[in-house]
């Protein structure tokens, strides 16, 4: 599923750019995709509930600023010692353009690690604090 949705991000880098016509970051990229994935087999359960079921643990959660900085209010250990380190530039809570494939990875792995069968639960994150 990673290897996929990598391939389908990359798609989306090499296909849009922003209105300020600049190439797509992997974070900006990473969230139409995810957003639209989780609408369609989340929420409408689609194509089927089977393949629903199958895919809800590997679902990823859209990383966007709202859940970077909400999660790394919760683990701020975690956030210093995983991501602290390989933000490019100095402050506080990340942007999406300034999420790479690495960062991006983190993070997901730190979903799927507290909460296996369905990591999209992290998602309440951003409805709580929107």
């Amino acid at each position: 599923f990673d290897r996929l949705h990598d391939r389908y991000v990359q798609q989306l880098m090499n296909g849009l750019e922003t209105a300020r016509r600049k190439s797509l970051s992997y974070g900006q990229a990473q969230k139409a995709l995810t957003v639209f994935l989780k609408v369609y087999v989340d929420w409408a359960g689609q194509p089927n509930r089977a393949i629903r079921r199958r895919l809800l643990p590997w679902l990823h959660v859209p990383l966007d600023s709202i859940i970077m900085k909400g999660v790394g209010r919760s683990y701020p250990r975690w956030y210093a010692r995983e991501i602290r380190p390989l933000a490019r530039r100095s402050c506080r809570y990340l942007s999406l353009p300034m999420v790479d494939h690495e960062l991006y990875h983190r993070w997901q792995r730190l979903f799927r690690e507290k909460w296996p069968p369905k990591p999209l639960l992290f998602d309440v994150v951003w409805a709580m604090n929107r």
